[in-house]
C-alpha cells in the first residue's frame, strides 16, 4: 500500500501531467484550425495582431510555417493591399520567431523570416536561411522568392543569391523555378543569365529547354 506522502507526489505529478498534455492538445488543436480554414481566413488570423498558436509538433510546425510561405506569396489578397500584406509579413514573423528560439537552426523558419521581412531583406538573415538548409527545396525557394521580391537588393545579398541559382539549378525542379522568375522578374534576368553561363553544358541546355517551356505557358 502507498504511503500518504507517497501518494500526494503521485496524484500531484498525475494532475501536472495531465495539465500539461491538456495545454499542449489546446495549442496544437488551435494550429489545426487556423491551418484548417480557408486563405482568407488564414489572411485574418495572420493579420489580426492577435497571439497566434505556438505550434507543439514536428508536423503542425513544418505546416504553420509552410502556410505562412503560401500565402506570403500566392495569396491575391496580398498583391491588393499593402497594409494587409505587411500585418501577415509581421504575423508571420512572430511565428517564425517564435520557433526560432526553440530552434535557431531550423531551415524553413529561416526562410519565413526572411520573406516575412519584406520588401527589404537582410543579407545577414539570408546568409543565416542559407546556412541552415542551403539545399531542401521549400526553404530554397522561398529564399529566391525573396530575393526577387525585394525592393532593395544590397550588394552583399548577390553571392548568398547567386549560390542558392546555382543549386536550384542543379534540379529539374529548381530550373522550373528560376525560370519562372526570370520570365515574372526582367530586373533579375542578367544575373540569372549569367550564373546559368558559369554552369555546365548539360545544365545549361536543361535550363534553356525550361525557360524556352515557361514562355511557352505564359504566352
Amino acid at each position: 500500500m502507498m504511503s500518504m506522502p507517497f501518494r500526494v507526489t503521485f496524484l500531484s505529478s498525475c494532475a501536472l501531467t495531465m495539465s500539461f498534455s491538456l495545454y499542449l492538445f489546446a495549442q496544437e488543436y488551435q494550429v489545426a484550425y487556423l491551418l484548417r480554414g480557408t486563405t482568407t481566413d488564414q489572411i485574418e488570423r495572420l493579420a489580426s495582431g492577435a497571439p497566434l498558436p505556438a505550434p507543439r509538433s514536428a508536423r503542425s510546425t513544418r505546416d504553420l510555417l509552410t502556410a505562412c510561405g503560401r500565402v506570403l506569396t500566392t495569396a491575391p489578397a496580398l498583391r491588393q493591399n499593402a497594409a494587409t500584406a505587411n500585418a501577415v509579413r509581421a504575423g508571420c514573423r512572430s511565428v517564425s520567431d517564435a520557433i526560432l528560439e526553440r530552434a535557431p537552426a531550423y531551415g524553413r523558419a529561416r526562410a519565413v523570416s526572411v520573406i516575412s521581412s519584406l520588401p527589404r531583406i537582410s543579407a545577414a538573415e539570408y546568409r543565416a536561411a542559407r546556412i541552415a538548409a542551403p539545399y531542401e527545396p521549400w526553404p530554397l525557394l522561398m529564399r529566391l522568392e525573396s530575393y526577387a521580391r525585394s525592393g532593395e537588393r544590397p550588394p552583399e545579398l548577390a553571392g548568398p543569391a547567386e549560390s542558392d541559382l546555382a543549386a536550384a539549378l542543379s534540379y529539374r525542379w529548381g530550373r522550373d523555378e528560376v525560370a519562372r522568375l526570370y520570365i515574372a522578374h526582367p530586373d533579375l534576368r542578367a544575373g540569372i543569365r549569367s550564373v546559368a553561363d558559369r554552369q555546365e553544358g548539360a545544365v545549361r541546355t536543361d535550363f534553356l529547354r525550361a525557360l524556352r517551356d515557361a514562355t511557352a505557358k505564359a504566352g
